[in-house]
């Protein structure tokens, strides 16, 4: 500012820097409650309160680096068997009954592919468990494109930004060389080509601007975080006889926050999975005593990375 000298300017610029962290120390717990991200808040932290502040409990685990696989999910203190370590409660849980009600156009790209008896679309005739991945990899990219204003934001801003654990996600260029005399070369080029002709062929074509507002690229993001991280739950209750035969608005497939964090081991899983219809909530549950500051695992069932 003109007639301003240099002690001068250095006030006024300290001034306005301790105006600034007073007003952020008013202000941080209003934007906690709503979910965005502040100052000096760690991305976990985030998530934790999240789910614990929607009926969920995470306390007795915490993300932390492990061997091998990067980060993990840790005990915190001595876990018992019948113990729940994690609890997340249904409205934290991305599934395809909530994307069709939330989002119109997902509902009526689900209809074409399972109401309208002579659509000619790709995804018609597609498995059902294809198709519900599809759905809820549309329902991510929309919250993601939400940004802070999404209420899954905090479980959203802890995916990883690449996939790099899945040979789809790689540089088709290396395949040949990666992958020398093996059936995975033209594997993984079919496999592209369908994940892509589902955001074209299956998806667009019904809701044709979702081809301006997301690419290729970001819909096979989405469709591997799904077909990585997703657990199959049964809100009412395991399927009946009936329910089993057909496509059951009873089995959704569903991501799963803090839960999805923890590794995958066949044989050494602590932990049983499901959700409980009487908490309305996914629930993680010890089914062995697991020592502080052991990682906790659970189990997928028997899948490849593919």
């Amino acid at each position: 500012k003109p007639g301003y000298g240099t002690s001068e300017f250095r006030y006024q610029l300290h001034s306005l820097s301790e105006a600034v962290k007073a007003l952020d120390s008013k202000i941080s717990p209003y934007l906690e409650k709503l979910a965005l991200p502040v100052s000096g808040a760690s991305k976990s932290s985030m998530l934790w309160d999240w789910v614990i502040r929607s009926g969920g409990e995470a306390s007795k685990v915490a993300l932390e680096p492990v061997k091998v696989f990067g980060r993990g999910l840790r005990a915190q203190g001595k876990i018992y068997k019948g113990d729940n370590v994690v609890v997340v409660d249904e409205s934290c849980v991305m599934r395809l009954s909530m994307a069709l009600s939330r989002y119109p156009s997902l509902l009526r790209i689900y209809k074409e592919w399972t109401s309208t008896a002579d659509s000619k679309n790709y995804m018609k005739n597609r498995a059902p468990q294809l198709q519900e991945k599809a759905i809820l990899a549309m329902f991510l990219l929309e919250e993601t494109a939400a940004g802070a204003s999404s209420f899954f934001y905090p479980y959203i801003q802890l995916l990883p930004e690449k996939i790099e654990y899945v040979p789809v996600a790689w540089d088709p260029s290396k395949d040949a060389e990666l992958f020398q005399g093996s059936h995975m070369v033209p594997a993984l080029e079919t496999r592209r080509k369908e994940i892509a002709e589902e955001f074209a062929r299956g998806i667009s074509t019904v809701v044709p601007e979702y081809s301006t507002r997301f690419t290729t690229e970001r819909y096979q993001w989405a469709r591997l975080i799904v077909s990585t991280r997703a657990f199959r739950i049964f809100p009412n209750g395991h399927l009946t006889v009936d329910e089993k035969r057909t496509q059951s608005e009873n089995s959704n497939i569903a991501l799963v926050p803090i839960a999805d964090l923890a590794n995958h081991h066949d044989t050494a899983s602590q932990t049983d999975w499901t959700y409980n219809v009487n908490m309305k909530a996914f629930t993680m549950t010890a089914n062995m005593n697991i020592r502080k500051s052991e990682q906790v695992f659970d189990s997928y069932g028997h899948k490849n990375n593919f």
